[in-house]
């Protein structure tokens, strides 16, 4: 695969899985929260095979209880870890 077709995913997976069951969330919820119709769509993107849209994962954050500026070092290590 060249350079110019690499696929970035800057998500640590597990790190956000981690965040997720000890917010002690359901999939469910979450994914009904980011506009997902399933916890196996939530699960498929958890899993690498499809990726998150900027836009839920802003949600994604809040719903996890995540905030700017009490856990920046956290939300950078879980989404922007490439």
């Amino acid at each position: 695969m060249s350079q110019k077709n690499k696929k970035i995913n800057p998500i640590d997976y597990k790190k956000l899985r981690e965040c997720i069951d000890n917010s002690g969330l359901k999939y469910t919820f979450i994914a009904k929260q980011i506009g997902l119709k399933s916890a196996q769509s939530l699960q498929r993107k958890i899993d690498g095979k499809f990726d998150f849209k900027l836009s839920e994962v802003k949600i994604l954050i809040e719903v996890l209880g995540l905030s700017w500026e009490k856990d920046l070092k956290k939300i950078k290590e879980i989404f922007l870890s490439d």
